[in-house]
């Protein structure tokens, strides 16, 4: 599993990451989003634009394989 990293290291590239604020709050499913008519944000995938200014990041992992399951 990979640590938390600083927000300012996160990828902006469209790449789908986990985020966390200072005080513990965590989405899954987050990106980077660049918009013509409004300010760059970080967004949940599905649920738009997200409550708090997330702090720190990490990859999202990998799911087991079946062998994993088994």
């Amino acid at each position: 599993m990979s640590k938390w990293e600083p927000i300012e290291t996160a990828p902006k590239d469209g790449t789908h990451i986990i985020v966390c604020s200072e005080r513990g709050s965590v989405w899954c499913d987050v990106k980077w989003e660049r918009r013509k008519r409004a300010s760059e944000r970080w967004e949940h995938v599905t649920l738009g634009a997200i409550k708090f200014n997330p702090k720190y990041w990490m990859p999202i992992p990998k799911p087991p394989t079946n062998e994993e399951l088994k």
